[in-house]
């Protein structure tokens, strides 16, 4: 069998060769913590895109990720984590799918996703944060993040709920942008939210993934109420891991 079809069939412990340790296979990584998470039918790179076949019976879990990293660097390998979960009282695995760099600014967020078994990112002693993406079945709570060759793992709760996720950009002022993300919120919607949309982009486009089609028209109702204005809904073409990714752009 394959070493990455491996990954997937034997418990983590037993991943190993001989010959390599756990700062080869990881890149020296340590201290492994999630930040936070959120929901998605849809993981865009631009070029290539998961998609989930039924969002009732399963989406992925994008975490944005939290380590350190040894000065001789490396490469991350999707593989090179795995999920565990029990639902219905069976032990599941979620593969990672798709794998992140960290904000090159410091921050707590994540790049562009490169998307597809085997993808990887480097890491040195200045990378902080990466993000991973992996598949996970709904009626379940907590999971375990392993990691190829490590001994240790990371229990995370991810509570019972499975909101739509909705990215909300602005080149507004704040006061729109607050009055924009509770009405979606009262929606039940997850809304993270930027101040980075182009200076010069006007109006509101609300873009949908394609299993994500009636929660945008849904989203578009809310904000024609809250700020009074009519939005344009289009299938999205963005790299995205969002549902929804909403431009709320300045006045036409």
């Amino acid at each position: 069998m394959h070493k990455s079809l491996l990954a997937l069939a034997l418990p983590v412990g037993l991943l190993l060769p001989n010959s390599l340790d756990a700062t080869q296979v990881t890149a020296g990584m340590s201290d492994l913590s999630v930040v936070s998470h959120h929901f998605t039918t849809s993981i865009s790179s631009g070029r290539n895109r998961l998609t989930v076949t039924d969002p009732g019976e399963g989406r992925y879990i994008v975490l944005l990720m939290k380590g350190s990293f040894s000065s001789n660097g490396g490469r991350v390998f999707t593989y090179d984590f795995l999920l565990r979960y029990t639902r219905n009282r069976l032990e599941r695995r979620g593969a990672c799918r798709a794998i992140a760099p960290g904000d090159t600014s410091g921050a707590p967020a994540f790049g562009r996703f490169l998307v597809g078994y085997g993808s990887f990112i480097s890491a040195d002693e200045d990378t902080r944060y990466f993000g991973l993406a992996c598949y996970i079945q709904p009626n379940t709570s907590t999971v375990e993040i392993f990691r190829m060759g490590a001994a240790d793992r990371v229990n995370y709760r991810v509570g019972s709920d499975r909101p739509y996720s909705v990215f909300v950009t602005t080149n507004r002022p704040r006061a729109t942008m607050t009055n924009a993300v509770q009405a979606i919120e009262s929606g039940g919607y997850q809304v993270k939210t930027s101040t980075r949309l182009r200076a010069s982009t006007k109006g509101i486009t609300i873009h949908y993934t394609q299993k994500a089609e009636t929660q945008a028209r849904e989203i578009a109702q809310r904000l024609m109420t809250a700020l009074d204005v009519v939005p344009t809904v289009k299938k999205m073409s963005l790299a995205s891991t969002h549902d929804v990714v909403v431009w709320l752009g300045k006045d036409p």
